[in-house]
């Protein structure tokens, strides 16, 4: 399942429905509970299975945002259609974070998996951090979102090279096994979340990379001019990395 990631304020019944014409998954940025509730009232049938909510992005780390982000998950709790992922950022191990995951964990539906996700990290330490906080929550069921775009962007900053990183991936047995949703975007020197295929990003490492990750959701996090157009073309750069990966297998 491939489609975007989509903020909550054009959310409505008639947007899903043209929406899910083109695109079979979304990813929905929420701001608050209340934001949540405006959102809930438009899920529909149609996003049963197809859906994803995106949570403030500090709200591991951040006093304010954590409990905005409770009283949101409070409401998935009431929701008829439950997400089939909650994501959140993840940027660096710090004391009460393993904690604060497994209370979070609690506060949702098993159905519903929570996913910390990937940043563009500038530090060489990152990844080992992530890798370590997965292992530790192994049992309490924490997933991860992958962000190929972040993985990329950040690790060419620290000076490796697309190949690089795409082995170094692949050596994180903990950290692929875990995943439930993954993320994609391009980049350049100056930025990322730029259009698929105006950017740095490598066919080949993506294709490798979609071959041994598990087939989850992916949601690409470009912002669409077009929706038939660009939106479009982008979820067939996508597909067509995949079938490429089917073919050679």
């Amino acid at each position: 399942m491939i489609g975007f990631r989509v903020p909550s304020a054009m959310i409505s019944s008639s947007f899903l429905h043209q929406y899910f014409k083109l695109f079979d998954f979304i990813e929905i940025k929420i701001k608050n509970e209340y934001d949540f509730l405006s959102v809930q009232k438009k899920l529909n049938s149609e996003c049963l299975g197809k859906c994803s909510i995106h949570l403030p992005k500090r709200m591991l780390y951040d006093e304010f945002e954590h409990n905005n982000a409770k009283r949101i998950l409070e409401c998935i709790n009431n929701c008829e259609v439950y997400p089939v992922n909650i994501v959140m950022h993840f940027y660096g191990y710090e004391n009460e974070i393993i904690s604060k995951l497994r209370k979070l964990r609690k506060e949702v539906p098993k159905e519903v998996s929570i996913c910390i996700e990937n940043i563009q990290t500038y530090s060489t330490k990152y990844i080992d951090e992530l890798e370590y906080v997965i292992k530790r929550l192994k049992k309490d069921n924490i997933s991860i979102c992958m962000d190929l775009g972040h993985l990329m962007y950040g690790g060419i900053k620290l000076g490796y090279t697309q190949i690089e990183l795409t082995r170094m991936l692949k050596s994180k047995r903990s950290i692929c096994q875990s995943i439930k949703e993954i993320h994609i975007h391009d980049f350049n020197v100056q930025t990322d979340h730029i259009i698929l295929s105006e950017g740095k990003l490598d066919r080949k490492s993506v294709c490798e990379i979609l071959q041994f990750l598990p087939i989850v959701p992916i949601i690409i996090e470009t912002n669409v001019r077009e929706a038939e157009k660009d939106g479009l073309m982008q979820v067939n750069w996508v597909k067509e990395i995949l079938n490429y990966g089917n073919t050679e297998n």
